[in-house]
């Protein structure tokens, strides 16, 4: 017989020593040297076995040493077990088929549908483990008994769609601006509605614009998309009914009205999935950018004088070219055209996708496009030796095109996909035209240089190929004399003969280790009835020592038909205020630059701007610019709070003063009640910690449960683990939350709930003597729903505890019991109360 002696530490100690492992053959405790009485009413039989009571227990499950998904799974007792828990899970067939066994290695479905089934049978090798502690379910499993799973596979029932609900997105902004001779002012709001119910999504977006100039105002609203989508999870596909685009990768994308059924890449784990473009630009002063695909606005965004970077566009195409301009503080605009395609059409071995698209064409302009009714299908494969096989077909009365491609992994040389369009157009004179179109698409990373080609394109078309969105303009005319413009607004024609023949665009950065990096971004157009082509190049340098950052770039830009070009160089420096010292908290940055634009003006510009509030979600700025003609100012300030985003900016000089200003948030309506929030991105979490009201949410740079205890985590990763966890340093002192992780994997547009139980009330460290000695060690203590255990000085801690009430304490395996009444009111404690109560 072995005596198992734990020394007391304190009272957690014990406890905790008391179920930990013990690796010997049999435990024996001598109860008297706890039990001060003497008696043997201590009850230490549910501590020293080490065993746990089985039941249904939410755990996290790791799979292979990687964690899945977190669920509930029912454990029961058996001999089994691999650890001291006594308890082995209770998983049928079908479950572990989910889990990636191989079906030889299981009982069959029908034979065992819904019983519990050991690994230990089939596979001996597999060991599975229940960290009770952490609530932590491992299974490892030889990868002989596995299908091929990759890495980070998330089985499909972990997938959440989520709850039923329905939102508002909105973006709202303004500018107000004079001069000495008018004021001007444009408003504009952009709302995006969305409900959910179960797998299903419905979407609508609009926008409204005004302006008024010299006291004429006009405004009008304008329609996005409408449709219903939902997801097809055992197609890996998407279903989508209503207003979209077609996917771009193969053909140019079109927008649409009708049904479309496309495979769905998010749902296949990082390590299988197959790029939307950066835009960069300069701005001389503080500028607006607007970003347009298909006269859609997609994007806008208000910008300080230097270099921006637009990373985080979506467009509403999956192709086609993107018109970026650039309003200046003046008035004075540049418009700068970026094509816009895929890279190099690669997809793993074994892989394929599809894409079906059947209904009519739609065009923003609606006046100047006929909505032919179309169908059009396409299919990629993924084929031995890196080689990716790709085609498709479009259809309609007046348009017929087929494509066929491959693209091919070249190892260190990098990776390459052609493809060639054959396509017959009727046009509006009942002409037939016949044309082809070739398209090659390159990228490389070379680590050893650090070079990477982002991406470098070509294509050529002869003079008879259109595309299927060119073939629908309405009153087109083959006019072999005016070669300028595209479209003739006063003829209302589209001349055809004025089509593009030959396109390159190439993407090239060079890191230069620690100094920086250097990058090189082009395209050049050229048209068949033009003799001079569209070019566009930017060359810059980004740069950084130690808290020190610098810049330099140079634009060119050249358009068809105009005469000159726009040319135009800007360099910054940006260093903290207190450079060489430890930076504060929040620290203030000191921004320097200068630039020259196509006139040869020089602007200089002097500012300052940094970041306030402890989570630092409070940005600022003042600027100073300087030049021969000119000279003014600007101030602008951004904030984003847990209910919304908001930014103000005035700028001025001697000629104007103008006044900008946006908001945007999401208005969430659900079963509880409404929740107001950032922007909601396509997927969204709905944070849940009743009554635990201003509790932050982790890294989400200041977002706090609202007056009930909810929050709006407002972007998620479909299909992906996404970890949701409380900031408890910013509870009170009457509110407790139980466990503040939380992981949730939501389905494409899904509102997934992560709720958090809570627990409001005091916290109190009772002190309990019955027949004037301390409570019996071990003993079991409930109040108001919350269960405690006595140290070995009958102290019990106790937490969400009433004004008043009545505690209940048991002993003995529960022959002895006694109450006790307590009233802690009048406690001027903030934290934890102490008090001594009598046990009868």
């Amino acid at each position: 017989m072995v005596i198992y002696k734990c020394k007391t530490i304190s009272s957690l100690l014990i406890l905790n020593a008391l179920a930990c492992n013990s690796y010997a053959e049999e435990l024996w405790f001598p109860e008297s040297l706890i039990n001060e009485s003497g008696s043997d009413n201590t009850d230490l039989s549910a501590l020293l076995n080490g065993h746990q009571n089985p039941g249904v227990y939410s755990v996290d499950i790791f799979f292979n040493q990687g964690k899945i998904t977190n669920r509930d799974v029912e454990f029961i007792s058996s001999n089994e077990s691999a650890d001291n828990t006594g308890l082995i899970p209770c998983i049928s067939t079908e479950e572990w088929l989910q889990f990636g066994i191989k079906a030889e290695f299981l009982p069959a479905t029908s034979e065992a549908p819904n019983q519990c089934v050991s690994l230990k049978d089939s596979i001996p090798s597999a060991t599975i483990r229940f960290d009770f502690e952490k609530l932590a379910l491992h299974i490892d499993v030889p990868q002989i008994a596995l299908n091929n799973k990759a890495n980070g596979w998330i089985p499909p029932e972990s997938w959440d769609n989520g709850i039923t609900a329905a939102y508002i997105n909105y973006y709202a902004s303004g500018q107000r601006g004079s001069t000495p001779y008018s004021r001007n002012e444009h408003r504009y709001l952009r709302l995006e509605n969305g409900i959910n119910m179960g797998a299903w999504r419905i979407r609508d977006d609009r926008t409204w614009t005004e302006s008024s100039v010299g006291g004429i105002t006009e405004s009008r609203w304008q329609h996005g998309n409408t449709y219903i989508e939902r997801a097809i999870i055992p197609l890996k596909s998407r279903l989508t009914l209503g207003d979209s685009t077609t996917e771009g990768n193969i053909f140019d994308s079109v927008a649409m009205r009708g049904a479309q059924l496309l495979s769905e890449d998010a749902m296949y784990p990082d390590s299988q999935r197959g790029y939307a473009p950066v835009i960069r630009g300069t701005a001389l002063t503080n500028a607006q950018v607007l970003v347009r695909q298909n006269g859609y606005l997609i994007y806008q965004l208000n910008v300080a004088p230097g270099d921006f970077v637009i990373d985080d566009l979506y467009p509403m195409y999956s192709s086609g070219d993107l018109q970026v301009t650039v309003i200046e503080s003046d008035g004075s605009s540049r418009i700068n055209t970026i094509p816009y395609s895929a890279a190099p059409l690669m997809i793993r071995e074994g892989r394929y996708q599809y894409a079906i698209a059947a209904g009519k064409l739609r065009n923003n302009l609606s006046n100047e496009f006929e909505s032919p009714t179309f169908l059009q299908a396409t299919f990629s494969v993924g084929l031995p030796g890196d080689i990716t096989s790709y085609s498709g077909v479009q259809y309609s009365e007046k348009y017929k095109s087929g494509l066929v491609g491959a693209g091919i992994n070249l190892g260190s040389f990098g990776a390459v996909s052609g493809d060639l369009t054959h396509a017959k157009t009727e046009l509006s004179n009942k002409e037939e035209s016949k044309g082809q179109s070739l398209r090659l698409l390159y990228s490389r990373s070379l680590n050893e240089t650090g070079t990477t080609f982002q991406l470098a394109g070509y294509r050529y078309s002869t003079k008879g190929f259109y595309s299927f969105n060119e073939s629908a303009y309405k009153n087109s005319t083959i006019n072999e004399t005016d070669n300028n413009v595209v479209y003739d607004y006063i003829t209302n024609s589209y001349n055809r003969n004025d089509i593009r023949k030959q396109q390159l665009q190439l993407n090239i950065s060079q890191s230069l280790s620690e100094i920086g990096s250097i990058y090189i971004t082009g395209t050049r157009q050229t048209y068949w009835n033009k003799k001079t082509p569209s070019d566009s190049l930017m060359v810059g340098f980004n740069g950084y020592y130690r808290d020190v950052s610098y810049s330099m770039s140079v634009n060119h830009s050249k358009y068809a038909g105009n005469q000159g070009s726009d040319r135009s160089l800007f360099m910054s420096l940006s260093f903290p205020f207190n450079f060489g010292r430890v930076l504060n908290r929040n620290p203030i940055n000191v921004n320097l630059s200068a630039s020259r634009d196509n006139n040869g003006t020089l602007t200089q510009q002097t500012g300052l701007s940094g970041l306030l509030l402890e989570q630092r979600n409070l940005s600022w700025s003042v600027n100073q610019n300087y030049s021969k003609e000119d000279s003014g100012g600007s101030a602008s300030a951004s904030y984003q709070g847990s209910y919304n985003n908001s930014s103000v900016g005035y700028s001025y000089n001697k000629n104007y003063h103008q006044l900008s200003y946006s908001t945007s948030g999401s208005i969430l309506g659900h079963a509880d009640g409404i929740t107001l929030g950032r922007p909601i991105g396509n997927s969204a979490i709905l944070v849940e910690a009743k009554g635990a009201a201003g509790i932050e949410l982790q890294n989400s740079n200041g977002i706090k449960t609202d007056w009930r205890g909810y929050a709006i985590s407002p972007w998620a990763n479909n299909y992906r683990l996404n970890r949701v966890a409380l900031d408890n340093t910013s509870l009170d002192n009457f509110i407790e939350v139980q466990g503040s992780v939380d992981n949730v994997v939501p389905t494409r547009g899904a509102i997934v709930k992560s709720s958090f139980a809570t627990v409001k009330g005091y916290r109190a460290l009772f002190t309990l003597k019955h027949n004037g000695k301390p409570l019996p060690f071990g003993s079991t203590v409930v109040a108001s729903g919350n269960y405690g255990l006595v140290d070995d000085e009958g102290n019990v801690f106790l937490s969400g505890l009433p004004d008043t009430g009545e505690l209940t304490a048991s002993w003995g395996s529960k022959e002895f019991s006694c109450k006790a009444e307590f009233d802690i009111s009048n406690s001027e404690s903030e934290h934890i109360i102490e008090k001594t109560l009598t046990c009868q």
